[in-house]
């Protein structure tokens, strides 16, 4: 079996700090006009890449960087821990987001971040996933959405199988079990509504990305609320082990009021313990996307509900990111 490749170009687990900017303070739960000052106290943004172009893309990327863009280059960021997610362009070589999380992770006994990674089920070996886990990665991203892949129910059976049965008996050093990895689905909403009987059997964390997948379709977006994908979706929700990224509205609807009706449905499930806020920054494919707008309009759909504030932002993300109190 290949061993995987864990570390990062030249650079070593809490030695090198020079590539990116250490998280500043989080910001307090202060009352004002801008929108990141009104998020809870450590907030989680569960849903960014950095993107490098001096990281290799894969022959099939979709799309080639021309730019460098590392989380924490706008104000807002400060009021977030985040979550680098393996984008597709980089396929299974985590280089590029393993460098940022160590950058951002550093020495500190604290998560001040987290990552979730790619990599083929059939090649990998369990000593780099623990050291993985060491540095902070907490999931494995399966994105069938950006290459259009449809795989039938048997084949998808199969596929998350596999994957649950390389992340589930990860131990730590004196062997305990470790059931903290999540598996990251970018699926589209017909095959996510479709999970209910699959994933209380995978026995690990599953999080959906991007609003499950959810798309307006031909027929609209209310339709789409009518069907029975999305009513299948809201069954898998009660899975206290599911969770739906509140994230991406741009590549659903250019109209994010939209998303209203489908925000109160997934919050209503589980009393708001099944969603995390995320930016998807840096919006790949995505010009002038205004993220402080979605950030207002997330807080704005909590309204005055404390608890869905502190569950969106912050608690469920920890749950999910297995992060222990400050």
């Amino acid at each position: 079996m290949q061993k995987l490749r864990v570390g990062f170009r030249g650079q070593h687990y809490c030695t090198s700090f020079a590539l990116r900017t250490l998280l500043p303070s989080r910001t307090s739960h202060t009352p004002s006009s801008h929108p990141c000052l009104s998020v809870p106290p450590g907030a989680w943004d569960s849903h960014v890449h950095d993107i490098d172009p001096s990281y290799p893309t894969i022959p099939t990327a979709a799309y080639k960087p021309t730019r460098s863009q590392s989380y924490g280059q706008a104000a807002w960021m400060t009021a977030f821990r985040p979550v680098y997610v393996q984008p597709s362009i980089y396929g299974t070589d985590n280089a590029c987001q393993l460098s940022a999380l160590e950058s951002k992770q550093g020495c500190k006994s604290t998560a001040d971040a987290r990552a979730v990674v790619a990599f083929d089920p059939r090649d990998t070996d369990r000593d780099s996933l623990n050291e993985w886990h060491r540095l902070g990665v907490r999931g494995v991203r399966i994105n069938l959405k950006s290459g259009g892949a449809r795989p039938s129910p048997t084949e998808l059976r199969s596929l998350l199988g596999r994957y649950a049965e390389v992340v589930r008996p990860l131990e730590t050093e004196d062997h305990q079990p470790l059931e903290t990895w999540a598996l990251q689905l970018y699926v589209e909403l017909e095959m996510a509504g479709g999970l209910e009987a699959l994933v209380p059997k995978l026995g690990v964390k599953v999080v959906l990305d991007h609003f499950a997948g959810l798309e307006g379709g031909k027929e609209g977006l209310e339709a789409v609320r009518r069907g029975e994908a999305w009513k299948g979706l809201l069954r898998l929700m009660e899975n206290e082990n599911v969770y739906v990224k509140i994230s991406a509205p741009y590549r659903i609807t250019p109209n994010w009021e939209e998303l209203d009706p489908f925000f109160r449905d997934l919050a209503n499930v589980r009393q708001g313990r099944g969603i995390v806020f995320a930016s998807d920054w840096p919006h790949t494919r995505f010009e002038d996307v205004d993220a402080e707008k979605w950030i207002k309009m997330c807080l704005d759909w909590c309204g005055e509900n404390e608890e869905l504030r502190k569950n969106l932002f912050r608690r469920n993300a920890e749950r999910l990111w297995d992060v222990g109190p400050d």
